[in-house]
């Protein structure tokens, strides 16, 4: 069994989900978490995943959090699923309002889904990325919701020839991709990344912690914006996320001068953050 289901307080294999919320209104959150079984089961940076899901269904108004399971045994059931592998995997956690009775009011059972997958093999072509003038709302919870809207700015990426693209507005200028944070690096050495609209991922934190050792680069900078025309003075870009861990970006819109190989700053940066992966798992018994 791969798939677990919690509702009403207990857990079950399979539950109805034909009235629920988040099939009929996308009223939900998500969480993915990457894992490995060895000796030990490790959830790799569990806390911090857990933290984010929490602060994310605890501030949704249609999710009654006092009615879902404790951290504690969520770990415990993803564990429990994780034993039977694969070694490394993929720990799914949705969160819906659960079933209505009017189809649009919840009635206080929200159902929380944990299911575990394989880890899917990472490609490490460079990206080609369009910029998209959108916005995601409330960028800091990952809303089901947001995922549906994504597929549309996907599509019109994907018929221009590009593999993904960036969210971009006047306002915030470039945000982040559909499932991942971007960076920047310039001519003289300086790693910057945006800060405001956007999901604070967990592989961008541990990135961030990398880059700030010394060495590597010459400052680290959070930026309010990051506007288009700034895109000529970057010697080169990556994206960060759960499934591509630091992934170099070769092109963005009509700026093709992008440097990409092992002899850049993000071959390193990669080298250094799967080596602090295998680290973390090591130290835990994995």
């Amino acid at each position: 069994m791969r798939t677990w289901v919690y509702c009403g307080g207990l857990w079950s294999p399979w539950v109805r989900f034909e009235d629920d919320l988040g099939i009929r209104r996308a009223r939900g959150i998500l969480e993915v978490l990457e894992a490995r079984t060895g000796k030990e089961t490790v959830l790799f940076h569990w806390e911090d995943h857990l933290k984010r899901l929490e602060k994310a269904y605890k501030r949704h108004p249609s999710i009654n959090s006092d009615a879902l399971p404790s951290g504690e045994e969520i770990k415990k059931k993803a564990k429990k699923l994780l034993s039977a592998g694969p070694a490394d995997a993929l720990v799914w956690i949705t969160v819906t309002a659960g079933s209505s009775r009017d189809h649009k009011k919840p009635i206080g059972k929200p159902k929380l889904i944990l299911d575990i997958t394989p880890f899917p093999v990472i490609s490490e072509s460079p990206l080609k990325l369009k910029t998209i003038n959108a916005r995601r709302e409330f960028p800091e919870i990952k809303l089901t919701a947001g995922y549906g809207y994504a597929d549309f700015y996907q599509a019109e990426a994907e018929s221009a020839g590009y593999d993904s693209f960036l969210y971009w507005s006047p306002w915030d200028g470039i945000a982040e991709g559909p499932f991942e944070n971007v960076f920047f690096i310039t001519k003289d050495e300086i790693l910057v990344t945006p800060q405001n609209g956007i999901l604070r991922g967990i592989t961008r934190q541990v990135v961030l912690e990398l880059a700030r050792e010394p060495g590597l680069f010459k400052s680290v900078e959070e930026r309010n914006q990051i506007h288009l025309g700034m895109l000529s003075g970057f010697d080169e870009a990556f994206v960060t996320s759960t499934t591509k861990w630091v992934h170099p970006v070769a092109l963005i819109d009509g700026y093709s001068h992008l440097k990409t190989g092992p002899d850049t700053k993000t071959a390193l940066l990669r080298e250094r953050f799967l080596a602090y992966r295998e680290n973390y798992y090591k130290e835990r018994g994995a």
